[in-house]
């Protein structure tokens, strides 16, 4: 199994948030992770949207996660990164293709859909670094 660049954005900033003490600025986050502030945007909208992550206003502002990040799964994140499960089958496309997809679904369900966003390990954004 294969990552986007989104989900992997997607996990390392949920982990980043679950551990803050408040708001974090998306400027901020950028920089902690290592990635251009447009991705970060990006994939906190998406979060936004799926109502994993909130935002607010003002100079102490910026984002937290929406939810106790122990309930918040790495599947969640992933799903939500782009706005399309991952491994969601495709109209059109070949049966086998999409017997594959259902069955790698079925195993992230029942590895990540289990697993909250506080066991990703922070050291995942090192690996971005080389």
């Amino acid at each position: 199994m294969q990552l986007t660049s989104y989900e992997a954005y997607a996990l390392w900033i949920g982990r980043a948030l679950a551990e803050a003490d408040g708001p974090v600025k998306k400027a901020d986050l950028a920089e902690q992770l290592d990635v251009d502030e447009g991705y970060v945007q990006q994939v906190l909208i998406f979060l936004m949207e799926a109502g994993l992550v909130a935002s607010k206003r003002g100079n102490y502002g910026g984002y937290m996660l929406a939810k106790d990040p122990k309930k918040i799964t790495a599947l969640a994140l992933i799903d939500n990164a782009r706005g399309t499960p991952a491994f969601a089958t495709k109209d059109g496309d070949a049966k086998g293709l999409n017997l594959a997809r259902t069955w790698m679904r079925k195993q992230m369900e029942a590895v990540l859909g289990k697993m909250s966003i506080l066991d990703v390990p922070l050291e995942l954004r090192a690996l971005r670094r080389g």
